[in-house]
């Protein structure tokens, strides 16, 4: 069974943007290939979120330049994804939205 955690999707979108910075317009993307557990229809864990803009009237977000590799390679798409989950994690923590364990 896929982890889903509506509460961290919901703590993640409250940031800002991973990629551009910008706030109010985040979403909790999911990674984008398979070994981060996206396959056969299912989208992948939840403890694979990342903070990335929604298109908005007249902008292209984040999450669909990602998601469709515009203006990047397949492999930079991965690179990209990899450090936002972890600048969205260490945002998380940071801000007192994810309790670590001491």
């Amino acid at each position: 069974m896929t982890f889903r955690n509506p509460m961290l999707r919901r703590a993640v979108a409250s940031l800002p943007c991973q990629c551009c910075g910008v706030w109010g317009y985040s979403q909790a993307a999911h990674a984008n290939f398979s070994q981060m557990g996206k396959g056969g229809g299912l989208k992948a864990s939840d403890a694979a979120l990342m903070a990335l803009c929604a298109d908005r009237p007249g902008i292209v977000g984040c999450h669909f330049k990602l998601d469709n590799y515009i203006g990047m390679t397949y492999e930079e798409a991965v690179q990209l994804t990899v450090k936002w989950i972890a600048s969205t994690y260490m945002a998380l923590i940071e801000n007192g939205l994810l309790k670590v364990a001491k």
